[in-house]
């Protein structure tokens, strides 16, 4: 098929597969960074000079020497995450059940304040959810696992706030724009892309620990739930990131 095509826009997690090969067939390959990078993977791109579109210029931080060629942020449809003004009381985490996500700081978080907390995702790290197990009572703390659509929209929508208390350095983070798109505003910890995707102080709040996550809570009247689907729409539109990687 070498023939048919001008460029290879890579969005796999197979770069190391695919540099050699593109060279074989002389065709341009253009890589998406979906996850960060490490060094092996660096060493490889610096090899081939390969053209690399980051999703966060977070993703940059420890390799700037490389070929950038862009940075183009998520998208999400925004016809189907669609904007509630009027919340119920209760926090929402919603992601992959894993250490570096943080499930346990967003339950310690909840405890404090007294509030309801809901948690959605699928079991990634089974030892991880064991030690949460004792904490998941079902009334205060509840585990929802992986959801339909339908379900998973009417609780971002719903929420009244979204934690994100990661513990590593993330790319992007696709749930913050989710959430802030059906109007729910973001407080997550200070790693990676989230200084990048929220508008701290007007989005949501970037923090540095349990301590400021809980006092930021207590802040949320301060966000109106419609500039958080405004940012969104400005900045994170599929439309956007289409226009930008054919840009790239």
């Amino acid at each position: 098929e070498a023939d048919n095509y001008d460029i290879m826009l890579c969005n796999m997690r197979g770069e190391a597969v695919f540099l050699p090969i593109a060279k074989m067939l002389g065709k341009p390959l253009v890589n998406v960074m979906h996850l960060n990078l490490f060094p092996e993977l660096s060493d490889l791109f610096a090899k081939y000079q390969t053209p690399i579109i980051t999703i966060s210029e977070a993703q940059r931080k420890d390799f700037p020497n490389l070929n950038y060629l862009a940075t183009v942020h998520n998208g999400v449809d925004t016809s189907k995450y669609t904007f509630n003004d009027t919340p119920e009381d209760y926090l929402l985490m919603v992601g992959s059940i894993g250490r570096h996500k943080n499930q346990a700081g967003a339950i310690r978080v909840a405890k404090k304040l007294g509030m309801k907390l809901i948690l959605a995702g699928k079991i990634n790290d089974r030892p991880y959810y064991e030690e949460l197990k004792k904490d998941i009572d079902g009334v205060q703390v509840k585990w929802v696992g992986e959801m339909a659509f339908d379900e998973k929209l009417k609780l971002y929508q719903n929420a009244r706030v979204f934690l994100f208390p990661i513990l590593w350095n993330e790319p992007f983070g696709l749930v913050m724009i989710e959430a802030m798109s059906c109007g729910t505003p973001v407080i997550a910890f200070r790693n990676g892309s989230t200084s990048e995707v929220l508008l701290d102080g007007k989005t949501g709040f970037v923090v540095d620990d349990e301590q400021m996550m809980i006092g930021a809570v207590g802040k949320i009247d301060q966000i109106k739930r419609i500039d958080c689907r405004t940012h969104v729409e400005d900045n994170f539109t599929v439309e956007k990131m289409v226009d930008d990687y054919e840009k790239a």
